[in-house]
């Protein structure tokens, strides 16, 4: 259930990137000691750090799938959350009564 809740969380982020060892795409980044796209599948490996404008994940691997925007992390898998700033949050207008 969390992985799965971990898996949507972060496909709904994710937009495709160049491999390299720091990617900066949108909204999200991946920085790892490898990065090696094999078709439509890209493979961070070793201190993989994912930074978005909610959370930073850190694992020990990290595959993303170019197709679905999956990314599926292993290994020693962290998250932190990050504070929501006005510029984050959403929308939050008041509806009229």
């Amino acid at each position: 259930m969390k992985r799965t809740l971990l898996l949507l969380l972060l496909a709904s982020l994710v937009t495709p990137a160049v491999a390299q060892n720091d990617v900066e795409v949108g909204r999200i980044s991946f920085e790892a000691k490898s990065l090696q796209r094999e078709g439509s599948l890209t493979l961070c490996r070793g201190n993989v750090k994912v930074t978005t404008h909610s959370f930073i994940l850190r694992a020990d691997e990290v595959d993303y799938y170019w197709s679905t925007g999956i990314v599926e992390p292993r290994g020693n898998v962290r998250i932190q959350l990050l504070p929501v700033t006005p510029n984050t949050a959403p929308d939050q207008r008041q509806q009229p009564q």
